[in-house]
């Protein structure tokens, strides 16, 4: 291991409001069998469910606080801060950061969380990710990524399948990650491919630290937080510095349940994941000048998203302009003034849609 960094891996968890998940994050974090070093950087921001009181009590039973020399403890008017030593696992180590308000909602961005735990990203070689309602099931999973990464010094980041767990059916479902990223990189990985079909899930990721930071001053305001969703900038912008491997294995659980941007409850925030998610694709194929047709596609789709959510928020100032489609089936619910109680009606059925979609998918049932 290079003697410049303390610890081969950091892995970060920003967490809010997963009390019925988190212990399955910090088992998988836990559970990791290493010959090096990994710390985990937990960060609650002010949950309000009792994730706080589960995360302290799991780090008190299983870290070693009575180590005067190593253990750590930080209190101020932002966070509550603990650093220790697992009891059993001699490579593993948390630092635990409790907030004391939610920064997230004053802010609207992460930026702020990023620098409590700047210290430590820096301190590491390669930045693992998993959010606190994901959790990795594989022990080997940073050992093999790591191996992968030493050996091939061209590539930037490694990632894995995954499996998907939607609460809503209590199910586990196969991702066909295996099968479409395989087809894709068969052809060859490009970066329009990591902006519409290649798979990849925040928490199966370990990327190269020098190639972190590298994306994420490539360009401020991509990743500023104007965006909402930060992953698919990161691989992206990954892909255009270096390669991506990929990992058949499943080594992790991707969990689909109520409380993300992608399953909200509110369809006004539904709506507006999906302009971002649009018009930072569009962002992207302008800057880059990314081919006619991927362009075209992308410009369409986000014509349809902007005239769907405008809807909702006739004052929204959209990146950029748009022509109003001037036909298909948006066009003509709208026309007859019945958009806004279609998408009403989709919005509030679409779980069960999803799930007799799934249940339909032999291929996708797992």
């Amino acid at each position: 291991m290079n003697q410049e960094y303390k610890y081969m891996v950091c892995t970060k968890c920003f967490t809010y409001n997963h009390s019925h998940f988190i212990k399955d994050a910090l088992d998988g974090f836990v559970r990791q069998e290493t010959d090096f070093p990994v710390v985990s950087c937990i960060i609650d921001d002010a949950s309000n469910d009792g994730e706080q009181d589960i995360i302290n009590k799991y780090f008190i039973d299983n870290f070693d606080i009575n180590d005067k020399e190593l253990y750590l403890e930080e209190d101020n008017n932002d966070y509550y801060m603990m650093f220790a030593r697992h009891k059993e696992n001699e490579n593993c180590y948390f630092a635990v950061y409790l907030l004391k308000y939610n920064h997230y909602s004053v802010s609207g961005k992460f930026s702020l969380i990023e620098e409590y735990i700047s210290n430590w990203v820096k301190s590491a070689k390669y930045i693992a990710i998993c959010e606190g309602d994901d959790y990795w099931t594989d022990s080997c999973k940073l050992h093999k990524q790591v191996k992968v990464l030493e050996e091939k010094p061209d590539y930037v980041m490694c990632h894995s399948s995954f499996q998907y767990y939607y609460e809503s059916d209590k199910k586990f479902y196969s991702s066909k990650s295996v099968y479409v990223n395989q087809t894709i990189l068969n052809k060859g990985l490009s970066p329009e491919d990591v902006l519409s079909n290649y798979r990849i899930r925040t928490c199966t990721v370990l990327i190269r630290l020098n190639a972190y930071l590298e994306a994420k001053l490539s360009d401020p305001f991509l990743f500023s937080g104007y965006f909402i969703l930060g992953d698919i900038p990161l691989w992206y912008s990954l892909s255009k510095i270096g390669d991506i491997f990929f990992i058949p294995d499943e080594t992790c659980v991707y969990r689909k349940n109520e409380g993300s941007f992608t399953m909200s409850t509110n369809i006004k925030e539904w709506l507006r994941f999906r302009v971002a998610s649009t018009e930072m694709r569009l962002y992207l194929a302008k800057r880059d000048n990314l081919s006619v047709g991927f362009t075209r596609r992308i410009q369409n789709k986000y014509n349809k998203v902007l005239m769907c959510f405008m809807e909702f928020d006739k004052n929204f100032k959209p990146l950029f302009t748009y022509k109003k489609p001037s036909s298909g089936l948006f066009v003509l619910l709208k026309r007859c003034h019945l958009l806004k109680i279609s998408l009403m009606i989709f919005f509030y059925n679409r779980k069960w849609i999803g799930f007799f979609r799934r249940m339909g998918n032999r291929d996708f049932n797992y």
